[in-house]
């Protein structure tokens, strides 16, 4: 792992701007951005997210679409399902973030 403290707010902000954290990877002089990646797509791992979660999360956190949009989608009749998909799934992260040691 990085030397970041990854906090909820962290881990959700990253995967959010994954898009620009890789395109700007080629122009640092450091590592940081390609060790937070890393760490991210470990992160996801270690949760264990059903795939039911995964293309949820998947959708809202790192291609931002709002939950009606993605009950729409995926044919889903009330945006709750994703919201309990994503709460459930966060659940999964904090766990492993408190297992990390970072909260």
């Amino acid at each position: 792992m990085s030397e970041i403290k990854y906090t909820e707010k962290v881990v959700y902000s990253t995967l959010k701007n994954r898009p620009s954290i890789e395109a700007k990877i080629p122009y640092s002089a450091t590592l940081d951005g390609i060790n937070t990646l890393i760490d991210m797509d470990l992160l996801l791992e270690q949760a264990k997210l059903t795939d039911y979660q995964a293309v949820i999360f998947d959708l809202y956190y790192r291609q931002g679409y709002q939950m009606h949009e993605i009950a729409k989608m995926l044919g889903v009749k009330h945006h709750t399902n994703i919201s309990m998909a994503i709460s459930n799934a966060k659940r999964k992260i904090k766990r492993i973030l408190i297992k990390w040691g970072e909260i």
